[in-house]
């Protein structure tokens, strides 16, 4: 069994419940029931704040630990050791799908085969975009479509704000460094780490990788049906 942290001080609303995961994956329809599936054996879900709300399910291959002062989560928290992490979809082994899920229409969509490294004081890219590369954007960051890259990706800036279906490293991490982040879509990096510091999160969605870590005043965490139901054509 894994060892669960609790480093809460004040309002704790927390179940723990070893079982395994129910991603019910088959050939024709996919299921991402939690708001964070962390496939990491180490510490591989870390959120600290001084105010922290999720709603959802936490998932993680290893340790569970949350650092804060008022803390209310409405969901289960599961931490269970031993879980096969094949059971967790990596969509980019099929770049069809990413194309027909993530890129649907890809006239509207940028292909590039660089690194792409861009300061601006405002970056803005209300199309997709799909980087053979890693990704480096200092500024205040709106990604209003898809954005994926196969390395890493690091924004920092004042603000960032994503929308769209997905912000995804298919072999990378993701690092979020800015006052304010407000991502609405699927935090995606299976083979990664997606790490956040900010003084005010929300995030309204799903998020996979081996590992996250959330550092920031304020945090809002909801669970959003959108990347099951893209993934199912819905």
């Amino acid at each position: 069994m894994k060892k669960f942290k609790s480093l809460l001080t004040s309002i704790v609303s927390i179940a723990l419940i070893l079982v395994m995961p129910a991603f019910a994956t088959s050939a024709d329809t996919y299921s991402l029931p939690y708001v964070i599936f962390a496939s990491g054996t180490d510490e591989s879900v870390q959120l600290n704040a001084q105010s922290i709300t999720v709603n959802g399910e936490i998932f993680s291959n290893g340790i569970v630990e949350i650092d804060g002062t008022w803390v209310n989560i409405n969901g289960q928290i599961i931490a269970q050791q031993g879980v096969d992490t094949q059971d967790m979809p990596n969509f980019y082994n099929d770049e069809e799908l990413i194309r027909e899920v993530f890129f649907p229409d890809e006239s509207l969509a940028t292909i590039l085969h660089f690194d792409l490294d861009t300061t601006n004081p405002n970056i803005n890219y209300n199309f997709g975009v799909w980087v053979h590369g890693s990704v480096n954007l200092t500024g205040n960051v709106a990604l209003n479509e898809a954005f994926v890259a196969r390395d890493d990706i690091n924004i920092v800036g004042d603000v960032t704000n994503k929308n769209g279906r997905i912000l995804g490293s298919e072999q990378g991490d993701i690092t979020i460094t800015n006052n304010n982040v407000n991502i609405n879509c699927f935090l995606y990096a299976p083979n990664g780490t997606v790490t956040i510091n900010s003084n005010d999160v929300n995030i309204n969605g799903v998020i996979v990788a081996k590992k996250v870590i959330i550092n920031t005043t304020v945090l809002n965490l909801n669970y959003s049906h959108n990347a099951e139901d893209y993934l199912n054509g819905n």
